[in-house]
């Protein structure tokens, strides 16, 4: 199978106890270019939620793109910009993606990931 040559690597992720932050966490995921594995829930309490994600890569610098520390921040970026009584965003609000873009993008400068250094061109 073709996911048999891909790289693989599980992360442990908590966030606050919102729905729809874990299918913008995968939303982030594959706009990076990673491919869902397993999700395993670890823990789970009326504030927060971890879980295990597997993410399948097509090699290592396409795997080391994507960083627990970038998961956690367009997962609080996707939580802050959820309007108060609602569950989620609205997947079409373009702020929305352009914060979490950012705060992505903010996150590999941060970690020296990045490839060319952040250009607030969405601001």
């Amino acid at each position: 199978m073709a996911w048999e040559r891909k790289l693989m690597r599980t992360v442990r992720v908590q966030n606050d106890q919102v729905v729809g932050t874990l299918a913008h966490l995968i939303m982030a995921i594959a706009e990076q270019g990673g491919n869902l594995g397993e999700i395993n829930l670890i823990k789970e309490d009326h504030r927060s939620v971890v879980r295990e994600i597997t993410v399948y890569a097509e090699d290592n610098a396409q795997l080391e793109r994507i960083t627990h520390e970038m998961y956690l921040a367009a997962a609080q970026t996707i939580a802050d910009m959820t309007p108060s009584g609602e569950l989620v965003p609205s997947p079409l609000d373009k702020k929305v993606h352009q914060a979490v873009a950012r705060a992505v993008a903010e996150k590999a400068v941060e970690q020296g990931l990045a490839r060319a250094e952040y250009e607030p061109y969405l601001d």
